[in-house]
């Protein structure tokens, strides 16, 4: 599954190959971050409207598949973090999102270098 997705990230449309691929590889998109509103740090709507603007943004620049997967990653834990926290903030969401990515990256067969 590594190769699979090392393809999909690597691709000139990062963000269409994801949705296209959404279910088969990236349903935590779908549980972590669709629907997560956080528009008092981003006025763009849910977490998945703000991930997808940051790889926008990446793939506009000199970058790898690496980039695009850190940008994909790097708020996946905001909902854990505010379910926790009642509601009332996203504190330590860093933590979740170290959490659920590196699970997810285990399902998918990355070796612990990539992980870490």
């Amino acid at each position: 599954m590594q190769s699979k997705i090392i393809e999909i990230l690597s691709n000139t449309d990062p963000i269409q190959r994801i949705e296209t691929n959404k279910d088969k590889y990236f349903s935590f998109i779908d549980r972590y971050m669709v629907g997560c509103e956080h528009k008092n740090f981003h006025c763009e709507g849910d977490v998945w409207e703000h991930t997808k603007l940051v790889i926008q943004n990446m793939v506009m620049q000199e970058h790898d598949w690496i980039d695009v997967l850190a940008a994909l990653l790097h708020d996946v834990g905001k909902k854990e973090a505010l379910t926790r926290n009642s509601g009332k903030n996203m504190h330590v969401h860093e933590i979740y999102s170290e959490q659920i990515a590196s699970e997810w990256l285990t399902d998918m067969e990355f070796d612990t270098q990539i992980r870490e």
